[in-house]
Order: structure tokens, then sequence, then C-alpha cells
């Protein structure tokens, strides 16, 4: 989707939770973390781009809404699968929660939070602190022996 309609600014989103360009974050998946790189074009109501992450290259579209903040996603791994985003916009970027099913590889299908921010002026340390900060670990529970 590399229409010159997307090149023009002035079709661009001026709401400043959807500012086009650079974002990073990540997506929790059980005790692993995924750091994402995306390119993100919104506008009119929808978004474009692509990204990469340990998983793969990837691309990108789906929707928004300004008035409520929400937005959906769908991701698709180039020759994989894909990954369904639904997650609402605030000024710490969008958060939210993804998806995967696939009827034909049940086992594949999954679901955990994600969290994605624009990159440039004012996008905050504490935002690069969350990704830094390790995920919790579940140990598994010891038998106890009162006797």
């Amino acid at each position: 989707m590399s229409g010159g309609a997307w090149r023009d600014d002035s079709l661009r989103e001026s709401d400043a939770r959807f500012p086009s360009g650079r974002w990073v974050g990540y997506w929790r998946q059980e005790s692993h973390q995924g750091r994402m790189q995306l390119d993100i074009t919104f506008g009119n109501g929808r978004l474009f781009g692509d990204g990469r992450d340990f998983v793969g290259d990837f691309t990108l579209s789906g929707s928004y809404c300004t008035q409520s903040g929400r937005c959906t996603i769908h991701k698709t791994y180039l020759g994989q699968h894909d990954v369904h985003y639904d997650g609402t916009a605030s000024a710490r970027g969008i958060a939210g929660s993804w998806e995967i099913h696939d009827a034909d590889e049940p086992a594949m299908n999954s679901r955990g939070p994600f969290h994605i921010w624009p990159v440039g002026p004012g996008s905050g340390e504490s935002l690069q602190e969350e990704v830094a900060q390790p995920l919790p670990v579940h140990e598994a529970p010891t038998a106890r022996n009162d006797g």
C-alpha cells in the first residue's frame, strides 16, 4: 500500500496519539517478551506499515478511532502466521492484547499483552525502562511436608 496519497502529509493523522513514523514496543507470551520495531502510517482512521521482531519481518494494517482511542492492528509475518492486536491509545502509546487464532494449527493459538509507542521527542525514558524490566519468574509450587 505505497500509494502516493499516503505521502501527502495533509492526509496523515493530526491526533498526537497516532503519529506516523517509527514506533517500538513489546509483546509478551507467557514468560517470553518480544521487542518490536515498527514503521506505521496513520491517516483517515486507517493504518499500515511494517516491522520486525525476533520472530521475523511483518506487515501491518488496521484501523483506529480518534474518539475512543481504540486501535486494531492485523500483523502478518511474511510466510508465517497472523496476529490480531486490539488496544487503546493514550499519551503513553497503544496498549492492549494480542491473539493468534489458527484453526489449522491449534497449537499456535495464544494471547497476551502488548505495548507500543512512538519514537521521537518526548517518547520518554520511562517507556524504554518498561521494556528493560525483567519479566516475573513463576516458580512451580513445591510439595509441602508437614509430617
